[in-house]
């Protein structure tokens, strides 16, 4: 669970975006592509290096729940959209980064995961059909 949002200054730099969050206060590097940047620059616009990128009315963190009422509520409503739990779109993301070919390790370290074992328990699904078996050589010949 994020429990602070990123100061801006880090968002912007180097489109890194740094996370302190989970059970285990780790600081998180995560990536961002240049167009999440660009969507996210409106939040930021006037704002101080170290000032939140999604802060309390008062300036400060929140937690995921407030960031689920204060932010992404308001934004689905206003594209007309259902609401939608943010932990279901935390669990869509890792499921479609493994469905897409991404590293287990890299989904593991995006996810906060402290080890690739939770991440496969939580993301990998085995759903979807074989295409082939592999193949066997008798090497006894």
């Amino acid at each position: 669970m994020i429990t602070e949002t990123a100061p801006i200054g880090l968002l912007l730099r180097g489109g890194q975006h740094h996370r302190i969050g989970g059970q285990h206060r780790r600081i998180l590097h995560l990536p961002l592509t240049d167009k999440l940047v660009e969507l996210l620059s409106c939040q930021v616009t006037g704002k101080q290096p170290n000032d939140f990128v999604f802060p309390s009315p008062k300036g400060k963190s929140i937690d995921d729940r407030m960031l689920q009422r204060r932010v992404l509520k308001p934004v689905l409503k206003k594209l007309g959209l259902a609401d939608r739990d943010l932990y279901a779109a935390r669990h869509s993301f890792g499921t479609r980064a493994v469905q897409q070919g991404m590293a287990l390790t890299d989904v593991a370290y995006l996810m906060g995961h402290t080890t690739v074992e939770t991440a496969m328990r939580n993301y990998v699904s085995v759903t979807k059909p074989a295409v082939a078996l592999p193949s066997i050589s008798d090497k006894s010949k």
